[in-house]
Parts: structure tokens; sequence; C-alpha cells
């Protein structure tokens, strides 16, 4: 009603000082009509994974699509995400190799990976090109490796990281001497996980849990306008299969 009642407004006939304010309304109605419908079709779905109904715990996998796997991309970080009542109560992040320290089986792998590797492991476990059956395995991996059970696997690329930073703009990170923006956010993270990170501390991803509260931080900051352009990378990014769930 809303967007149909201010499509009948003639901005030239407006005081001068408020015509552009309701010109950049007019514009954005149509996108939060849309984002609004969007999310009532999707709300109950959204309640529960939000944590709308108790506090649900996530396994939070980044797939490197510049290395191919069945679901999307290699394994290369993880992150254990709580929620509950939509705000983030907990997030860990790691190294995908740091769960298989803890790993006692000796897990026989599928036959094609015998060439390389005879022990199966939570980073090779996306073997499957049927995602839900792939997210299984990962998270059966995970608590075989001593880790809780999860509500969910959500899968990421990097595409999606770099997309949102056009929208936050640049973050500094002086404790790495680099400034992260998303023209730079794959190569800069690629060499610091791989080449430039402490090799006394060996946390490698240290650098992915570092930067990952200042980016929450920027989004937290974003405008309305912004936001809702957030939920339209975030849609997209499902259609592409650039983040891909299973609950």
């Amino acid at each position: 009603k809303a967007e149909y009642a201010i499509g009948q407004v003639d901005i030239e006939n407006l005081p001068k000082d408020i015509q552009e304010d309701v010109k950049k309304l007019k514009e954005q109605m149509p996108l939060v009509s849309k984002t609004l419908s969007y999310i009532d079709n999707a709300s109950q779905v959204l309640l529960e994974i939000l944590g709308g109904n108790g506090q649900r715990k996530y396994l939070f996998v980044f797939q490197n699509n510049r290395e191919i796997r069945a679901t999307g991309g290699f394994i290369g970080s993880y992150a254990v995400l709580d929620v509950k009542s939509g705000k983030v109560k907990k997030l860990k992040i790691g190294g995908i190799y740091n769960p298989s320290f803890w790993l006692k089986e000796n897990i026989v792998p599928p036959k094609p990976f015998w060439a390389t590797v005879r022990r199966w492991e939570i980073q090779d476990a996306n073997w499957f090109a049927d995602f839900p059956l792939s997210a299984q395995k990962v998270s059966w991996f995970y608590e075989k490796c001593g880790g809780p059970s999860v509500d969910g696997v959500i899968t990421m690329t990097p595409d999606v990281i770099s997309k949102i930073l056009e929208l936050t703009g640049p973050i500094p990170l002086p404790e790495y001497n680099a400034v992260i923006d998303s023209n730079n956010f794959f190569l800069e993270t690629q060499k610091q996980v791989d080449l430039k990170y402490d090799k006394e501390e060996n946390c490698p991803k240290k650098f992915i849990a570092d930067l990952a509260p200042k980016l929450f931080n920027k989004l937290s900051e974003l405008s309305l306008d912004k936001s809702w352009q957030v939920f339209e990378i975030l849609n997209q990014a499902l259609i592409q299969k650039d983040i891909l769930l299973y609950l």
C-alpha cells in the first residue's frame, strides 16, 4: 500500500527541502517491498535458522572455489557459529586440518582418492556432488574429531565476502600491515594463511579469525539502504550456489 501511495506523489508539487528525500524513498520502496515479501514468505524458516525457537549451532565451511571440489571448492577453513534470537552468541574459526588432529579412526576414503591419500579426513568430506550427502559427511567427520553435533552446515565461497566488502568498504588490519577490500580479499587472504603467518605460533587461519569480527562490525554500521543490498547479495549467492545450506 505504501509503495502504491508514494507512487502517486508528484515530487514537483512538494516543498523543495523534502523533494530529494521523497525521491530516494520512492526509488527504494520497490526494493523494500520485494525484500519484505521474500522475508514474509520465508519467515518461519528464517525464524528457525536464526534461533527464534532456541539456540542453534552451525558448522560454517569456507570453500575455495579456485580449487574445485564437488560442492564448489576445497574446504580450507571452518567456523562454529552459535545463534540465538537472531544474534551471534559465539563464533570460533579455525583451519580445517585442526579437527583432523583429533581423528582417532583410520577411515578408508572413496577409491578415487587412493592415488593420493589412504586416510579420509574432513577436508575431503565434500566428495559427493549431492550437497546434503556431503554436508552430512562433513558434520559426521566433525563429530568424529570430537566436535559437537550441529543443527546445519553452511558453505560460502570467497566471492560472497568480496561482494560484501564492496558495500562495507576497506577494512584496516594494522597488525598484518594490510587493508582488505573487495579487490584484494582473496589474494591477501591466501598470502596470509599460506605464507605470512607466524610459523612458531602455527595458526595460519588466525588472519580470518581476526578479520571476521571487524567485518561484522562494519555490517552492523551499514545504512538501511546498504543493509537491503546485503540481503540481495546473499539471495543472489544462494541462487548461484556460492552459499549452500543444509539444515
